[in-house]
């Protein structure tokens, strides 16, 4: 028996079963779509913007996704006004920073801007004159006007109370704060190549440290 043309046509229509995977499909590749868009979105992580006027996409250290890109002067700012450690490797991929210093135009030089305070001036005077001390020692040490053990002690005392890593990091900023007046602090965008000397470098640094 051969069905009517109407039940043809009923069966070449989609049922609700049909209907109901088609609809749930093309939600799915509405949201695929989104999150597409989404993940191609810059987005720096520093002030969660994405617009970008005046400035450029800097991505200077391992991480990926969202924390991937960051703005130009929000980079600049961060090197600023971070503390030392977290001014040379990044706190979450623990990638170091490729830096080099660029030497301003001579109309740019400018004064450092230097606040320091009279306890701060005095410190440095009596690390200075501590310091020149320990190595005016180290030259008797050697001219046989000091014991060895003397020497020792007076390292000793120079290590604990003047080189300590609190100081050397002081230093190392205010060095830094020296230098600003006369270059500017320019960091390479992360690559491959660097990703690759930097575990090089730290695997080595893991074997010199031994277990």
């Amino acid at each position: 028996m051969d069905a009517s043309p109407g039940a043809v046509m009923l069966a070449g229509l989609p049922t609700n079963e049909n209907n109901s995977e088609v609809e749930v499909s093309l939600e799915e590749t509405a949201l695929l779509d989104g999150l597409s868009s989404a993940s191609a979105t810059r987005m720096c992580k520093f002030c969660y913007s994405d617009e970008l006027v005046n400035d450029t996409w800097r991505h200077p250290c391992r991480c990926s996704g969202s924390m991937k890109w960051v703005h130009g002067r929000c980079f600049a700012q961060w090197l600023r006004k971070a503390p030392p450690q977290q001014q040379n490797q990044c706190q979450t991929c623990r990638f170091t920073y490729k830096k080099h210093w660029v030497m301003k135009n001579f109309s740019d030089w400018c004064r450092p801007p230097l606040r320091l305070s009279g306890w701060e001036i005095l410190e440095i005077l009596l690390d200075g004159y501590s310091t020149f001390k320990f190595i005016r020692g180290i030259i008797w040490t050697i001219d046989g006007k000091r014991s060895f053990l003397v020497q020792l002690a007076h390292f000793c005392f120079w290590r604990m109370f003047i080189a300590t890593d609190r100081r050397m990091a002081y230093y190392s900023n205010l060095s830094r704060t020296l230098m600003s007046s006369v270059f500017d602090i320019s960091v390479k965008d992360f690559s491959e190549r660097d990703n690759h000397i930097n575990r090089s470098t730290s695997t080595s640094e893991l074997a010199l440290a031994g277990p």
